[in-house]
């Protein structure tokens, strides 16, 4: 969150407003006012030296934020072989919790994709996470998880999501 000072072209007076940041569906940095203080000007009569203190009372809850931020993991998913190994479970809460499926989703209805491009990210990911490698030997790794067809068409897709996450 941050103190966003904007001219009023008529009388070029500011006004002042507490804005937070945030992406879109798309991916797409967008802003959204949260509070409108008023004219700084009029303000600044009132208390001289707002603007500093309106400032610091957004980077405290922009911390105040970040800091509330936690990641549920359901370990009831677990079976009982695989609870010596259960990082991917962190990684899979974390994945969903940025949204990443839904981006994927979106992109493969863009991009007219018959393969599953999310199971095909995850396990790159979460496998070059918890045993880092080259993407060959990820597949090479998981081959039985991953149809033959998908595993040929890795990395024309791999290039594509790249372009499109830049």
């Amino acid at each position: 969150m941050f103190i966003k000072k904007m001219i009023i072209q008529s009388n070029g007076k500011h006004t002042v407003s507490l804005v937070e940041s945030y992406r879109d569906q798309y991916g797409k940095p967008q802003h959204r006012t949260l509070k409108k203080y008023g004219i700084l000007e009029d303000l600044e009569k009132e208390e001289p030296g707002i603007l500093v203190r309106l400032q610091a009372e957004a980077k405290a809850l922009t911390e105040a934020k970040e800091a509330r931020q936690s990641i549920e993991i359901d370990f009831s998913k677990l079976q009982e072989k695989s609870i010596v190994n259960y990082g991917h479970v962190f990684l899979e809460a974390t994945y969903r919790q940025l949204h990443i499926p839904e981006f994927i989703s979106l992109y493969r209805k863009q991009s007219k994709s018959i393969y599953d491009l999310d199971r095909i990210l995850q396990l790159l990911v979460f496998s070059r996470i918890l045993s880092p490698s080259s993407k060959r030997k990820a597949f090479e790794t998981n081959r039985n998880s991953l149809a033959t067809s998908e595993v040929s068409s890795l990395k024309k897709y791999t290039n594509r999501l790249t372009t499109c996450a830049r």
